[in-house]
């Protein structure tokens, strides 16, 4: 894309105007969905990082209740029953 942008630039027979806004829009439209494809790729991966964290604390949280209904130790304040 570049070596067309530079030959319709430096050869005087085209009518460079048109044609070469053309191809550099392409080029600017190619990094524009570059970034905005690794902004979302980026975004999904903390969000799955983020599920991950809530999941084990998930987990950890359940376990520790679980432990405690086995102790028969009880939390009014949480409103749990055991």
């Amino acid at each position: 894309m570049v070596a067309g942008a530079l030959t319709v630039e430096l050869t005087s027979w085209f009518q460079t105007g048109p044609l070469f806004v053309v191809l550099l829009s392409w080029r600017m439209l190619r990094v524009l969905h570059g970034v905005a494809t690794s902004v979302e790729l980026q975004a999904k991966q903390k969000e799955e990082k983020l599920e991950e964290q809530r999941d084990t604390l998930q987990k950890e949280l359940q376990a520790s209740r679980r432990e405690l209904a086995k102790n028969k130790v009880c939390s009014i304040s949480l409103g749990d029953e055991y």
